[in-house]
């Protein structure tokens, strides 16, 4: 579980608690947590790329305030660029770990199937959310070095409240 340290975001969490410009997804791509992925920019569109494979990813947010809503899943807009097509669908994971732990393991797993070329939205699905909802610390995404490789682009990261 990624714990340590705490990320501090440069600019403010947005009211809304959706990341989608340029400096909102560079807090969660540019912090000594986030691992294997870079912010880019497309066609005016500026977006998070993870390369899923072997060498793992970690995409983490930044601190989130104690006193925020409750969080109930995370939506995002992405695309998936698998590097086999015999394997399109892959499943990244969403994990959010609240402020007030009740064992000391306590975090949501959600799971996100990946399997749109083009950008399209999707929300993470529980697999295992003990207490949920609950007021998250942070929330950070990842996937097993297993993963059927390839690319997976995020340009809008929600929490849901």
């Amino acid at each position: 579980m990624v714990t340590q340290p705490s990320v501090t975001s440069a600019t403010p969490i947005p009211a809304d608690f959706v990341w989608s410009t340029p400096a909102d997804l560079g807090a969660w791509a540019n912090n000594v947590v986030s691992r294997n992925v870079s912010l880019l920019a497309e066609d005016g569109v500026t977006f998070i790329r993870a390369r899923l494979g072997p060498d793992s990813f970690t995409l983490r947010s930044p601190d989130l305030p104690q006193d925020a809503a409750p969080i109930t899943g995370i939506r995002i807009v992405y695309r998936w660029q698998p590097s086999d097509s015999r394997h399109a669908l892959n499943v990244s994971l969403a994990i959010a770990v609240p402020w007030e732990k009740r064992y000391a393991e306590d975090k949501a797993l959600l799971a996100l199937g990946l399997e749109a070329t083009a950008w399209t939205g999707a929300s993470a699905g529980p697999t295992n959310s003990p207490g949920l909802p609950f007021v998250a610390q942070y929330v950070y995404f990842t996937a097993e070095p297993t993963v059927t490789p390839g690319l997976l682009d995020i340009r809008t990261i929600a929490i849901v409240r």
